[in-house]
C-alpha cells in the first residue's frame, strides 16, 4: 500500500511506529556520533551502517570495529 493511498490515521500510525523503532537507537549510547565520512577512522563513536544487502548495524565502534552495545538487523 502506498502512503498516498492511506488515510491520515494510517499515515500517522506508521510514522509513530517508525519513530518508536528508531528512538532506542538514538538513545542507546552516550558516545558522540561517528564522522560522516565513511572512510574516516571510527573510534569511540556511535553510528548506523546500512549494507548493500539491506542488513543494518546500529551501535558503537572502537578501533574501527563493532564494539560495545549495538544491534545487527538482517534484511530478511
Amino acid at each position: 500500500m502506498y502512503l498516498s493511498n492511506m488515510n491520515p490515521i494510517q499515515t500517522f500510525l506508521i510514522s509513530l511506529s517508525a519513530l518508536c523503532i528508531a528512538m532506542p537507537f538514538a538513545l542507546a549510547s552516550n558516545l558522540p556520533a561517528c564522522p560522516s565520512d565513511k572512510s574516516a577512522y571510527w573510534h569511540n563513536c556511535f553510528s548506523t551502517l546500512t549494507f548493500e544487502n539491506g542488513d543494518e548495524y546500529a551501535g558503537e565502534f572502537r578501533y574501527g570495529e563493532y564494539n560495545g552495545q549495538g544491534t545487527y538487523t538482517f534484511a530478511n
